[in-house]
């Protein structure tokens, strides 16, 4: 999957913590050259199921990581069963829904 015509490395969560940091991190952990990567941002903004729960942005994250396949994730690409009626709509980076 591409967004822009550009592979997708990774898809990774900053559940409680700075954005900021967090993606630094993550660009350290895998020895990526920053300049020229481009980062996209995602943010919950509704969910059918009353609330967004801790469970719920860790399932949005593994939908997205088994359907996207970006090469520096490992955990979720072979499978995911999915949260039953979950839908993630994309108004931003990545060019189609994913629905589980």
């Amino acid at each position: 999957m591409h967004i822009w015509g550009r592979n997708i490395l990774y898809i990774g969560i900053a559940n409680h913590q700075n954005v900021s940091d967090e993606v630094k991190k993550t660009i350290n952990r895998f020895d990526e050259n920053p300049h020229g990567l481009q980062i996209c941002l995602g943010y919950i903004t509704r969910t059918t199921y009353g609330r967004i729960t801790n469970q719920i942005i860790m399932d949005v994250e593994c939908a997205l990581i088994n359907a996207l396949q970006p090469s520096h994730n490992t955990q979720c690409k072979s499978s995911y069963k999915g949260r039953t009626g979950l839908t993630i709509y994309n108004s931003g980076c990545i060019q189609e829904t994913v629905r589980k």
